[in-house]
Formats: C-alpha cells, structure tokens, sequence
C-alpha cells in the first residue's frame, strides 16, 4: 500500500512521511499531533480502528484524510478498500464445492471493519448455501499467535471440529497451521484452511496457502489519488471506493474428509 502511495504522489511534487501506530491509540494521537503539527497537507491513515477519536477531531477541524483498507466507524472520511465481502463467498463457495460442510470463520478484533464485513459476509455465504453450517469465533488480534492460540482452542473444546477454517487474514492462517501440526493433524487431509490478503509469503508456506488477492498497491495509488483530489479542489465527499478482489486457489484446501 505504502509503494502504491508513493508512486502516485512522488511524480506530482508531494512526499509521503509515514507513521506506524502499532494499533495504539496513544501512538496514534501522537503521530497524528505530530503530523498535523508538520502542517502536512492531508493524511491517509490504515490503522482504521473505530476507537479513533482524533480522526474525529481531525475532521471536526477541516484536515482532509481518506481511509485506506478499514474504516473509522462514523466518521465520514472517505475510504477505499478491497471488496471483501465478494472475496468471502468466493472461499465459501470454494469449500462447499469441495465437499465441506462445517466452516469455521476466526474473524478479526472487532473494533476492525474489515473484520466486521467479512464475518458477515461469511454467514451470509453460508446461509446462501443451505448445506454449510457456518460458526464464526474472533481472535484477540490479526496475528500468527493469536491464530494459533484460537485454533488451539477450537480444536480442544470442539467435539464436532470443522472440516475447514476461514481466517480473517493470512496471519492467522499461518497460526492456524501451526497448531494443526502441533495437534498432529494434516491440512488440507483433515482440515482446510484459507487465509485473507495474499502477502507475499502467502504461496511459500507449507501447504501453500489458498487465500483472497487484495490488491494492496492499487488501493494505495487510490488512495493518493482521492487525497489529491480533495485537496486541489477543497472539497471531500464520503464516498467508498471498492476494488476488486480474487480468490487464490492453491494447497492449503481439499476435498472435505470423508
């Protein structure tokens, strides 16, 4: 997202200063005091928590911003993202053509919007179907830990495990992998596993991870431009911008175990 950014505001005579919060309002309060302070001419934040109070004030003082990849909750900054919910019935579909029937989404912290529309999208998808029952659990955090430690988790307290398990990202996915292994079970003979985001590490890893393409760079050239756009005309309006998505079908799903 940060190359996509770059790209599109270097040849137009702006410079991006980046800023990494690490989730902490406290950090961002302080990035963005900082940033403001520098008396840049507009931002694009990708943290996207809904806890974000200082966008709130940001806006409330005419700072133009656009949201990049999630939300800010009510406040009416633009945003652009991928289109999710498509790439959520896309995995389901997926996974029900191979013969699974008991999913398992380990969505995001749900302070998150992304994490709140793919795990709607998931049930929606699941119920479209009328063959797949579909539970949804939330991890602590977008993490391999915290994929791990849910994962763990299910697979002692389940009696009934599912068959295949949607992560809220490719994080999480890796985690869960880890713990199937820790647990002596295989993916995808016992359980399939699909991740969210397609990092670049995504196709490497053991089995090679099936999972959605977001298409990173071009959200943040998107990103820059609706920035620029508001700023050479003074003008923003709240619109949401959706680029598409793609499902990356690789080893990490099988047929569903007899």
């Amino acid at each position: 997202m940060i190359r996509g950014i770059e790209n599109y505001l270097q040849p137009r005579g702006y410079t991006a200063l980046l800023a990494n919060t690490d989730s902490s309002d406290a950090i961002e309060r302080a990035a963005l005091g900082s940033l403001l302070g520098r008396r840049v001419d507009g931002l694009i934040v990708a943290s996207g928590s809904r806890r974000a109070s200082t966008l709130a004030e940001a806006y409330q003082a005419g700072v133009f911003a656009v949201m990049l990849n999630r939300d800010a909750g009510g406040i009416p900054y633009p945003l652009v993202t991928g289109h999710d919910a498509t790439g959520i019935a896309a995995t389901v579909a997926h996974l029900a053509e191979l013969g699974h029937r008991r999913i398992l989404h380990i969505a995001g912290p749900a302070d998150f919007s992304t994490s709140e529309t793919r795990a709607a999208a998931f049930r929606a998808a699941c119920a479209s179907t009328r063959r797949v029952t579909g539970t949804v659990v939330e991890a602590a955090a977008l993490s391999v830990e915290s994929g791990q430690q849910t994962m763990d988790r299910i697979l002692t307290e389940h009696r009934n495990r599912p068959t295949a398990i949607v992560a809220g990202n490719d994080l999480v996915a890796f985690g869960v992998l880890r713990s199937l292994r820790a647990h002596g079970l295989s993916c995808p003979g016992d359980i399939s596993v699909a991740g969210f985001n397609d990092i670049e590490f995504a196709q490497d890893s053991n089995p090679p991870l099936t999972t959605v393409h977001v298409p990173m760079q071009e959200m943040g050239a998107e990103a820059a431009r609706v920035l620029l756009e508001a700023i050479e005309t003074k003008a923003q309006e709240p619109v949401t911008v959706h680029l598409p998505v793609s499902l990356m079908v690789r080893g990490s799903t099988g047929p569903a175990p007899a």
